[in-house]
């Protein structure tokens, strides 16, 4: 069922951008933006599509990777274009509804529901060094690791109001 509305394309290239905008109905702007392919999260409506860029992280041996993820939904299909495989457990969510109820918008929803969680074992690092450094600031205090520490908890502190809605 997914076949017939969700096209995923794993190979993310020029040539390839090229070729959806030969293809679809998209207007100036989305075209613009598949073939500048920059590094910018947004959702821009036009013509038949809404395109939506997005960048799924994860995290491996503390460094974060971003993958880049352009979805293009319209009221009977989904493409999806990224570099490489997308993670085994947002197709593996896809496929688990029931076939009459899977749709274009929902397989979108599933994929930016699944990066939005993604961000979750970020700020739980991130949580982690603060809370080392300021044990380590508790047992040898320093004003300018004090005014780093207020910083960066402030930082993730505004991070968390922003994902956790979303969730």
């Amino acid at each position: 069922m997914t076949d017939k509305i969700w096209h995923d394309i794993s190979e993310d290239s020029l040539e390839v951008r090229q070729s959806l905008i030969e293809k679809l109905n998209l207007s100036e702007l989305q075209r613009r933006i598949l073939i500048e392919n920059r590094w910018l999260p947004q959702a821009v409506e036009g013509g038949d599509w809404l395109l939506i860029k997005a960048e799924i992280p994860s995290i491996e041996r503390r460094n974060v990777h971003w993958q880049g993820l352009t979805i293009l939904l319209s009221k009977n299909k989904v493409i999806t274009l990224h570099r490489d495989e997308l993670d085994s457990e947002v197709t593996e969510r896809i496929e688990a509804y029931r076939p009459g109820a899977l749709s274009p918008s929902l397989i979108a929803a599933t994929m930016i529901q699944f990066t939005v969680e993604q961000y979750m074992p970020i700020l739980n690092s991130i949580d982690d060094v603060t809370d080392q450094l300021e044990d380590t600031m508790i047992r040898d205090p320093g004003k300018h690791q004090l005014q780093q520490l207020f910083v960066y908890k402030r930082q993730l502190a505004d991070l968390r109001k922003v994902i956790l809605p979303l969730m």
